[in-house]
């Protein structure tokens, strides 16, 4: 994990109200902006015409990726739930990253 502690907690929340039918974007899914699980956001700090600029977003990009997944395995250690990722895949977010945002459906009861 490479984000701060109030990153992850506000994260994680989403995914226990999603959990409980309480999330503020749709009950079950809660909408994940790549943003919040990223420590530094390139697109503030550089040129975005430079070659620096795309391999730093990039790199954020997959950052925010690896931390959503390591969210999600630790939120489905402690609850007996699905988690759906909206349109991706964990193969994409580990390859790709995340760029932009994706939703996340949480059934409870499903899976451990």
């Amino acid at each position: 994990m490479d984000m701060t502690t109030g990153q992850a907690v506000s994260v994680y929340g989403d995914l226990v109200s999603a959990y409980y039918g309480d999330n503020s974007f749709g009950s079950d899914t809660a909408e994940i902006y790549a943003y919040r699980m990223q420590t530094c956001r390139p697109s503030l700090l550089l040129d975005k015409s430079t070659e620096t600029f795309r391999k730093a977003d990039k790199e954020a990009a997959l950052q925010a990726g690896e931390n959503l997944l390591w969210i999600i395995r630790e939120f489905k250690k402690n609850f007996n739930a699905r988690v759906e990722l909206d349109g991706m895949t964990v193969s994409t977010l580990r390859s790709e990253g995340l760029w932009h945002r994706v939703q996340v459906k949480v059934t409870r009861g499903l899976e451990r």
